[in-house]
């Protein structure tokens, strides 16, 4: 007999707190084996188990290899892994009979996952982030400048322990939109669409009433937002990528100097390439628009949790999009520190236009413009200072 199921399938203390009793039950760390058993109530124990199993595997990694990049390979491919293994559960295990006129929004869900995990892999891939020698530049920096504990301690702190944790969480609103049919909204203005218009993506053994709400409004809106959100992403790093590229080129593999305390030294920007780094095209409206994609895609996937229920468990949707943000704010700060130490104008070009959103490029444009500065920044930006006569001679 299958054990009792709650009103939802996305709690993450229940996982975490019947996981190690799942495991003894079991005997096995076969994700298969765990998906069809009936002792895994939770839609949320086969990807906690991932990410657990991830901690260890990354940090021994890490000290093997010398090689911080562990974990970043993964992210582009381990949260749509966890969030398939959800909709498996739903699909084959004993427990997930009442969700199953949650499964064609999860199909949704998890196609637009597969699409966000298909370009970022492919652009990692390009970048050579594959490559088990490389690493993010940000890790080779802080290795250079900090002492070895205190490099240890950021990555056992911010690394190791917090990152798999947090790709595990992504896929909780994904467990979220697990509900079962009585809780199922229709939606503003109620224009759903019935099960029995989409049955043909639930199999029998899950079927529903045919008039439960299956899909509705916003659900078309958070798909198509979903493309636009991949599309923005792709946008902004192929002018990162297709700008750094060139300018490398032209660089003729000079290589990055740094002082005596290991932190970059100003580089001499090839010409035709200055400032150093992008400014036209969606940089000159937000400093970072593939980081804010990122940001938006996941919130975007909570949005699609929140409104599926008419009692939307909206903390346990929402809160892997606020906690990756802060990740990213974090992170951000130290990538614009390493760049304002290699291209000094990056700090007018933070005078003049936001890091995250339009609005605030908006605000710096209206305070720059009162207070008179906005032409003498704007040139700063665009205009590269002239060299001493010797350099030139040279």
């Amino acid at each position: 007999m299958a054990a009792a199921v709650p009103a939802a399938a996305s709690s993450f203390l229940d996982a975490l707190r019947t996981l190690p009793s799942l495991l003894a039950a079991e005997r096995t760390l076969n994700p298969l084996t765990l998906l069809f058993s009936p002792n895994t109530t939770s839609a949320l124990h086969v990807p906690l188990g991932l990410s657990l199993a991830l901690i260890p595997t990354s940090f021994l990694l890490t000290h093997v290899s010398g090689n911080v990049g562990w974990v970043d390979r993964v992210y582009t491919t381990l949260p749509v892994v966890s969030s398939a293994a959800i909709a498996a559960w739903a699909l084959v295990n004993p427990n997930a009979e009442a969700f199953g006129a949650s499964l064609p929004r999860l199909w949704i869900m998890l196609a637009l996952q597969v699409l966000w995990s298909a370009r970022l892999t492919w652009h990692t891939a390009r970048r050579g982030l594959y490559d088990l020698t490389a690493e993010d530049y940000r890790y080779a920096t802080l290795r250079k400048i900090l002492p070895k504990w205190a490099f240890e301690l950021i990555h056992i702190f911010a690394v190791a322990i917090p990152q798999p944790i947090l790709i595990f969480a992504l896929s909780i609103p994904v467990a979220a939109a697990l509900q079962p049919a009585a809780n199922l909204s229709a939606g503003p203005g109620g224009y759903a669409l019935p099960l029995s218009a989409v049955s043909f993506l639930v199999p029998a053994h899950r079927s529903a009433p045919g008039s439960t709400p299956a899909l509705h409004l916003l659900d078309g809106f958070f798909a198509l937002a979903g493309l636009g959100i991949i599309a923005l992403q792709a946008a902004g790093d192929n002018a990162m990528y297709r700008f750094q590229e060139a300018k490398h080129a032209a660089m003729r593999g000079s290589e990055q100097k740094l002082d005596a305390r290991g932190i970059p030294l100003p580089i001499d920007v090839p010409a035709g390439f200055w400032p150093g780094f992008p400014t036209k095209g969606l940089h000159a409206l937000i400093r970072h628009p593939n980081f804010v994609a990122e940001q938006l895609f996941w919130l975007n996937q909570g949005l699609f949790a929140v409104f599926a229920s008419v009692h939307p468990p909206a903390q346990a949707c929402l809160g892997p999009a606020f906690f990756l943000s802060l990740l990213f704010c974090a992170s951000t700060r130290l990538t614009e520190w390493i760049t304002t130490q290699k291209y000094p104008a990056y700090s007018v070009y933070q005078r003049l236009v936001g890091m995250f959103l339009p609005q605030e490029t908006a605000i710096k444009w209206i305070w720059t413009t009162l207070n008179g500065t906005r032409a003498e920044l704007q040139h700063e930006l665009t205009t590269p200072p002239a060299k001493p006569a010797s350099a030139a001679a040279e």
